[in-house]
Formats: C-alpha cells, sequence, structure tokens
C-alpha cells in the first residue's frame, strides 16, 4: 500500500499545484484588488492536535486558527 498511498499523495500535491497556478493567474488578471495567499494554504502543516478526530484530514479549532492565521499574514492583511 505504501507505493500506492505515495502515488496517490503525489496526483493530489500535483492537482493542488494546479489549482494555485490558476489562482495566482486569476489573482493576476484581477489586479492590485486581489488577495491571495501565495498558496501558503497548502504549505501549512498541521499537528494531530490541530485535525478533527473523525476524519484526522480536516483542521479542528486549532487548525482553523492556525490556517487563518497563515492564510491572514500570506495575503497581506496584516496591518504594518
Amino acid at each position: 500500500a505504501a507505493p500506492a498511498a505515495a502515488a496517490r499523495r503525489s496526483r493530489f500535491r500535483e492537482r493542488i499545484d494546479a489549482y494555485n497556478g490558476q489562482l495566482r493567474a486569476a489573482c493576476r488578471a484581477y489586479g492590485s484588488r486581489c488577495r491571495w495567499d501565495g498558496g501558503a494554504a497548502h504549505r501549512a502543516r498541521f499537528g494531530l492536535d490541530q485535525v478533527n478526530s473523525l476524519d484526522w484530514f480536516h483542521p479542528n479549532t486549532s487548525g482553523q486558527d492556525r490556517l487563518a492565521d497563515v492564510t491572514w499574514r500570506a495575503a497581506r492583511w496584516v496591518d504594518d
């Protein structure tokens, strides 16, 4: 199962990278009013204490806090 799982994760990563490429292009076309995280949400890493115990995938409240912090900063919503 390990090679199949690795291949599945690789395909998933490639799809997310493709989505991020489309987001980058759309944001560039939209102009200076577009706020995109530059892929920060995809790069965010979570510990087991930050995902829910039902599916061990989706972020729990702590994980949502982490994701909000990462994307807020990356999208330049932080006041300087």
